[in-house]
């Protein structure tokens, strides 16, 4: 999976799987990034109205909208800052193609392609932060997940012709399970790490903007806090952004070194360092390489 991204606190935020053509969040400086790629985008999903997350839409949208197909934003149902963006966007670009804004919330499920969707989940970052009330939807995540069809067991020995006839006669779902997989998971702003919400996903995407022995309490997370609750998870790989410009390259790298080997993390830490744009995230060298335990398999 080839993810590129930008994270920084405060600054900017956004992550962009090449495969699915899919953005998540808009922060300042996509577009540039980006740039021709833009115009590939047909989903974007908004975690939360912050301007860090949200300050490249304007440009985005006016390489992205086009009337050959279609491009939707996707946003907590609660905040009433998107469909206000919504409509300064349509008024200052009244010659573009108009977008496609959704207003959604925990639970849902969007088609992003043929066997792709996009799951939606919440958090509290907008209430913890100051800036809504619990109990609304204004601070959500994501999870991608594919589904693929498997032969049931029972009709793994038959010939072509007889499964082609069963299926002509019962349908997909009477010869076939369907099996989900989990494949990235992107936390946005999060108060607190959800090991829960994150079982089996392959991949993640979480914010540590804060490294102890500084407070999480606005809304954000520790990085240690992140590294010990992914301990039990069966992660391929973690990557971790939204680093406060407080500290510098090392001090992060060392820190992640530092609570991964006192946590025995198994899977490989990659880091999107502050101020820095990173083309393909998983290509790079991994901060931690994970355990032996796990090199050995």
């Amino acid at each position: 999976m080839r993810i590129s991204g930008y994270s920084t606190a405060r600054f900017s935020t956004w992550y962009y799987l090449d495969e699915l053509k899919l953005l998540f969040d808009a922060g300042d400086g996509v577009s540039s990034a980006l740039a021709s790629k833009c115009q590939r985008v047909q989903h974007v999903f908004l975690s939360h109205a912050d301007r860090d997350h949200i300050g490249g839409l304007l440009q985005f949208n006016q390489l992205a909208a086009r009337s050959d197909r279609a491009l939707t934003y996707y946003y907590p149902k609660d905040s009433g800052s998107f469909p206000a963006f919504r409509d300064f966007i349509e008024q200052f670009d009244p010659n573009l193609a108009k977008a496609c804004w959704v207003a959604v919330e925990a639970g849902q499920r969007i088609p992003v392609a043929s066997n792709h969707v996009v799951e939606v989940g919440e958090n509290d970052h907008i209430a913890i932060s100051g800036g809504g009330d619990a109990g609304l939807t204004k601070s959500l995540d994501f999870r991608v997940i594919e589904s693929r069809r498997r032969l049931k067991l029972e009709f793994a020995g038959l010939a072509g012709a007889e499964i082609g006839r069963l299926r002509a006669e019962h349908g997909d779902d009477h010869i076939t399970n369907t099996l989900e997989r989990p494949l990235f998971g992107f936390s946005g702003d999060a108060p607190s790490f959800d090991a829960a919400r994150w079982r089996n996903t392959e991949i993640l995407v979480h914010e540590a903007t804060f490294i102890a022995p500084d407070a999480a309490d606005r809304g954000h997370c520790e990085l240690g806090e992140v590294i010990r609750g992914a301990t039990g998870l069966d992660l391929k790989a973690l990557v971790l952004g939204h680093f406060s410009t407080r500290y510098d390259a090392d001090f992060i790298r060392a820190a992640i070194m530092r609570e991964a080997e006192a946590a025995m993390i198994a899977f490989p830490i990659y880091a999107v360092l502050p101020l820095t744009t990173v083309s393909d995230v998983l290509a790079g060298e991994p901060v931690w390489p994970g355990s032996s335990v796990r090199s050995a398999l």
